[in-house]
C-alpha cells in the first residue's frame, strides 16, 4: 500500500480517516466531536479497571503552530472540565495526528495541565501510518477507489441473490459462489462486516448472533435454499459514520394501545412494535436495502448508551412507619433515549449480584420517574444472594416507599411513595427463599435454588411449612381427615374411641430437586378427633374431627419413629 500523503488532505478528511482507523483498532471507543472550541474528535476507549483512554484526534500533518498549540490546550482543559461533570476516571490522554513531534513539541506537550496523575502523550505518524497499513480497507475507501469497488461487489452479490444467475441454485453451489462475493464486499467495506449463511430451511432471526449486529436479512432463492445475511458494525460507532437512514410511516387510532407504545417510544426510546400496516423504506449497508413494501410490521428497539461512568445506587423500601423491608446494591450503566432525549430517557442496570434487571424511566418536564423490576433466572443460584433482590420485589408497592441512596456518602433520604401494586406472586416466591434458607441451615450443607416453574404447589408448600417450623413458629389451622396405621398392641377398649384429643409426632421430611432432607420430628395436636370406624390393629384407620377441628404444628426434637398419641390412640 502506498504511503498516505497527509498533507494533500484537508483538516476533516484527516479527522475522519484517523477517527475511524483508531475506531478500527479499538472497536468499543466512543466518539465525541466537541460542539465548540477547539475541534477535533475525542475517542473514549474503556479499559479494563473502569477507567478510560482519551485519544485526541487533531487534523495537523505539518509542524505546530501558535494557534494549533492553543487548541491542544483548550482540549486538555475541556477534557479536565467534562471528566470531573460526568465522574469519568481518565488514566491515559494522548494526541493522535499524522505527525511526529519534535523534542521541544513533546516536552511542551508533557508540562500542559491534564487530568489528575495523567500526562498527556503524543500517538504520531508511524502509529496512524500502522494503523493503515493494518486496516488497508479504510484507507482504499475514504482515499482510493474502495468504495467504487464496494459498489460493484454489492452489485454483483444482489444480482446473483434475486435471480439466481442462468440456472437455479441448490444450496452446495449458492454457498461457494455467495460466500465468494460476500467475501469481496467484506474485502472493501470499512465500516460493517457481512455474515452469510446459506440453508436448506428457514433459519430463525432469534438464532442469529445480536453481538454488533444491525440488521439481517434473509432471501428463498429456492425451495430448499435459504439465504440470510447478518450485517455487523466493524466498531461501535460504525452507524453514526455509515449511517442507515429508515423511513416508517403509519396510522396510530385513537385511544389505542399502540398510541401509548408510540409515545413511550418518543419519550424514553423503548421498544416499538406494530404488527401490520406499516409503509417502510430503509437504507441498508452492503446493498441489501429490501424493495419499500407498504403493509409490514415492524419492531424498532433503541440501541443502548454506556454511561460514561456507572451510577451506583442503594435501592431502599421501607413501610409506612420507617422499618426498613429491603435494601439493594443497584448499578446503573446505561441509558436509552428517545426523540425527546433532552428532556426525558431511560437507565438501565442490575443489583451488583446480577438477580434482577431495573429500569428507571426519567421525564424531567412532568418531574416523574418509573422503576421496573425484572427477575433474570435464578435457577441453581446461591440463595444468598437472591434474597435480597426477592425482598426488593416483594415489598415494591403500596404503601410502601422508596429511595435511591448515595451509598457511600451519607445524605438526607427523600422517600418516595410506590403507587403501584404489588406485583403478583412477589411475595409467595419470597416466602420460598426464606424457607430454603432455614432448611439449608437445618441441613448444614449449601441447596442451590431448584427450578418451581410448573412445580405444584403440593410440592412447594411443604418447605414453606418446614421453614417456618424450623423458625420456630407454630402453625394453626383447621383440618378435615387423617388417616394412620393403628398399633398392633391398641388394647380393645379403645378401639372403638369415640372422641378425644390426639397429639401425633411424625418425621419432618421435604424433598427438593429430588432429594429428600430430614429436619427433625413435627408434633401435630388435634384438638378433638373421632375414629370413622372401629380400629383394626396393624390396619389403616381414619380420624375426622370432632366437636373442634382445630390443630397446632409445631416443631419438636427428633423421636426416631412416627407415632399416634391420644385417648384411644398410643
Amino acid at each position: 500500500m502506498a504511503r498516505i500523503e497527509w498533507t494533500r488532505m484537508s483538516g476533516d478528511e484527516i479527522e475522519e480517516l484517523v477517527a475511524i482507523l483508531v475506531s478500527r483498532e479499538y472497536p468499543d471507543s466512543e466518539r465525541i466531536r466537541p460542539s465548540r472550541g477547539d475541534g477535533g474528535i475525542d475517542l473514549l476507549v474503556p479499559q479494563a479497571d473502569g477507567t478510560y483512554w482519551i485519544l485526541q484526534v487533531k487534523k495537523f500533518a505539518q509542524n505546530l503552530t501558535a494557534s494549533q498549540k492553543t487548541q491542544i490546550k483548550k482540549s486538555l482543559t475541556r477534557l479536565i472540565t467534562f471528566s470531573r461533570e460526568n465522574s469519568l476516571k481518565v488514566s491515559k490522554w494522548d494526541l493522535v495526528t499524522p505527525l511526529d513531534p519534535t523534542k521541544e513539541n513533546r516536552k511542551w506537550l508533557r508540562g500542559l495541565a491534564g487530568p489528575p496523575e495523567v500526562i498527556p502523550g503524543w500517538k504520531g505518524i508511524q502509529f496512524v501510518d500502522g494503523l493503515a497499513a493494518k486496516f488497508p480497507e479504510v484507507v482504499d475507501y475514504y482515499c482510493q477507489d474502495g468504495a467504487d469497488r464496494l459498489a460493484a461487489a454489492t452489485r454483483d452479490f444482489m444480482t446473483l441473490l434475486h435471480s439466481g444467475g442462468d440456472r437455479p441454485l441448490c444450496a452446495a453451489d449458492a454457498t461457494a459462489t455467495l460466500k465468494a462475493l460476500a467475501s469481496r464486499i467484506n474485502d472493501h467495506d470499512p465500516h460493517y462486516s457481512y455474515d452469510l449463511h446459506v440453508t436448506t430451511q428457514e433459519m430463525p432471526y432469534s438464532s442469529i448472533n445480536e453481538d454488533m449486529l444491525v440488521a439481517a436479512r434473509q432471501e428463498q432463492l429456492a425451495s430448499d435454499v435459504f439465504v440470510t445475511i447478518a450485517v455487523r458494525a466493524r466498531f461501535n460507532d460504525a452507524p453514526l459514520v455509515r449511517e442507515i437512514p429508515l423511513q416508517v410511516s403509519f396510522t396510530v387510532p385513537p385511544d389505542s394501545g399502540l398510541r401509548e407504545q408510540v409515545e413511550s417510544f418518543i419519550n424514553f426510546g423503548t421498544e416499538l412494535v406494530v404488527e401490520s400496516g406499516v409503509a417502510l423504506t430503509m437504507d441498508l449497508p452492503g446493498g441489501l436495502s429490501p424493495e419499500p413494501f407498504t403493509n409490514g410490521g415492524v419492531r424498532i428497539t433503541a440501541q443502548r448508551q454506556p454511561l460514561q461512568s456507572p451510577h451506583e445506587v442503594r435501592l431502599v423500601v421501607t413501610d409506612p412507619d420507617g422499618d426498613e423491608l429491603a435494601s439493594v446494591p443497584v448499578v446503573f450503566d446505561s441509558v436509552t433515549r428517545g426523540m425527546n432525549s433532552a428532556s426525558s430517557g431511560q437507565m438501565h442496570g442490575a443489583d451488583t449480584l446480577g438477580v434482577i434487571d431495573v429500569t428507571l424511566k426519567l421525564d424531567f418536564l412532568k418531574q416523574t420517574m418509573v422503576f421496573s423490576i425484572s427477575l433474570r433466572e435464578t435457577t441453581g443460584r446461591r440463595l444468598e444472594d437472591l434474597l435480597p433482590a426477592f425482598q426488593l420485589r416483594a415489598h415494591w408497592g403500596h404503601p410502601n416507599r422508596m429511595a435511591m441512596v448515595n451509598p457511600y456518602q451519607p445524605a438526607p433520604v427523600q422517600w418516595i411513595p410506590i403507587d403501584l401494586p404489588i406485583e403478583e406472586g412477589t411475595l409467595p416466591l419470597l416466602k420460598v427463599v426464606e424457607a430454603l434458607l432455614e432448611i439449608q441451615r437445618a441441613r448444614g450443607r449449601a441447596i442451590r435454588m431448584p427450578s418451581i416453574m410448573g412445580e405444584p404447589v403440593a410440592m412447594i408448600e411443604p418447605w414453606v411449612e418446614a421453614g417456618r417450623l424450623l423458625r420456630g413458629e407454630e402453625i394453626h389451622g383447621t383440618w378435615d381427615s387423617i388417616s394412620l396405621t393403628v398399633s398392633e398392641d391398641l388394647p380393645p377398649e379403645l378401639q372403638t374411641m369415640i372422641t378425644g384429643a390426639v397429639v401425633m409426632h411424625t418425621p419432618l421430611i421435604v424433598e427438593i430437586a429430588g432429594e429428600r432432607i430430614e429436619l427433625g420430628t413435627k408434633q401435630v395436636c388435634l384438638a378433638s378427633a373421632r375414629l370413622t370406624a372401629p380400629a383394626v390393629p396393624g390396619q389403616s384407620a381414619v380420624l375426622e374431627p370432632a366437636d373442634d377441628d382445630t390443630a397446632v404444628i409445631r416443631l419438636v426434637p427428633p423421636t426416631g419413629a412416627s407415632e399416634a398419641r391420644g385417648p384411644g390412640v398410643g
